[in-house]
């Protein structure tokens, strides 16, 4: 069952959303729009969501997952198994209250995940944040590109991103990741040649 807690008056109509059962919570293999939505499907004032009896081990597509989940100011994955997923295309964008940095593989940031966030599988990253205007750093270390398809916009609009680390894991990927406009050094451009190297923006 899903349940919704509605904040008080006051709040601009935000509100908290809880998956809940007595038992574990199989998520469908394809999540996409769970969350996330346009007009009236849109979850723009969803402040909290709470995924601790979520099991995603089966999922095989993430896309659009928290799409202009505009009000959330950290997203808690810890609980997230992401062996299985092909498709991560557009997951976070638009979410532009998400501030400060992230590290993918760590329980810390905004966007929490834990040690079962892989990518080893996923083919599609296109416009995985873009428009996350409050994402100051991200730490993409962890992430595995061996199979990856679409890197295209995958920062794009990240206006306020002045770090980013990149994979260590290329693989066969032929796929680049262009960073937000700006002076980046020691390029704008990641790469599998530029694996783990740290690009910043003067």
């Amino acid at each position: 069952s899903v349940y919704i807690k509605k904040a008080p008056e006051g709040s601009s109509g935000k509100y908290d959303l809880a998956f809940v059962s007595k038992g574990t919570i199989y998520a469908p293999k394809s999540c996409y729009y769970l969350i996330g939505g346009t007009g009236s499907n849109a979850y723009e004032n969803l402040s909290i969501i709470d995924f601790s009896n979520f099991d995603t081990s089966y999922v095989t597509d993430m896309s659009y997952m928290f799409y202009r989940c505009r009000a959330l100011t950290s997203i808690d994955l810890t609980s997230f198994d992401t062996r299985n997923v092909i498709n991560m295309s557009r997951l976070f964008s638009d979410c532009r209250n998400l501030k400060g940095g992230v590290v993918f593989g760590e329980s810390g940031g905004p966007i929490k995940t834990g040690s079962n966030w892989t990518t080893e599988n996923v083919r599609n990253m296109y416009s995985m944040f873009e428009s996350c205007y409050g994402l100051t750093s991200i730490d993409l270390s962890n992430f595995n590109m061996s199979s990856v398809t679409s890197t295209s916009s995958m920062l794009s609009n990240c206006s306020a991103l002045i770090e980013v680390k990149a994979p260590k894991v290329w693989g066969s990927c032929k796929q680049t990741i262009t960073l937000p406009s700006g002076t980046w050094a020691p390029s704008s451009t990641i790469s599998k040649d530029t694996p783990g190297q740290t690009f910043t923006k003067s």
